[in-house]
């Protein structure tokens, strides 16, 4: 299938989405993406048919997915990011929105939405903040061959 029809596929599940027919929209992206498991477009139109109908987990999957071809994608960093806010995993939310910002610093919905998940977060995303500063530290110091230290 060529690039051209891959994106009248892609327009015509958008459609039917925005007519209401989620599930029709779901079929069309999930039978080209067998065929074209790498299409960024797909993968993101389909993450966010999943997040709009209420299945955040299932489009943590479809963007984690596409950026693995596309990792300075920012848009599909924001997604992720939103996607994991309907989820309320906030420190990976926040994490997510880190990388839309540091590839498009310049975009006010990418700063907006930053600011709402540092409101909702709260003080609840404080513990895991920590738990994955922690995690990292680890990580690093491992890399680093230094030595293991608790960390309280």
């Amino acid at each position: 299938m060529s690039k051209e029809e891959q994106n009248r596929l892609i327009t015509k599940a958008l459609n039917a989405f925005s007519e209401g027919k989620a599930a029709d929209a779901i079929t069309l992206l999930e039978d080209l993406l067998k065929e074209h498991p790498k299409n960024i477009n797909a993968l993101c139109n389909l993450g966010t048919i999943h997040c709009e109908n209420g299945a955040p987990q299932k489009a943590i999957i479809l963007y984690e997915q596409a950026l693995t071809f596309s990792p300075q994608n920012a848009l599909l960093w924001f997604n992720l990011s939103v996607a994991y806010c309907d989820n309320n995993e906030f420190a990976k939310a926040l994490k997510a929105s880190e990388e839309a910002l540091i590839l498009d610093p310049h975009n006010q919905k990418f700063w907006l939405n930053h600011g709402y998940l540092l409101k909702q977060a709260g003080i609840e995303i404080t513990l895991e903040i920590f738990d994955l500063l922690k995690e990292k530290i680890a990580n690093k110091r491992r890399e680093l061959g230094l030595k293991a230290v608790e960390i309280y």
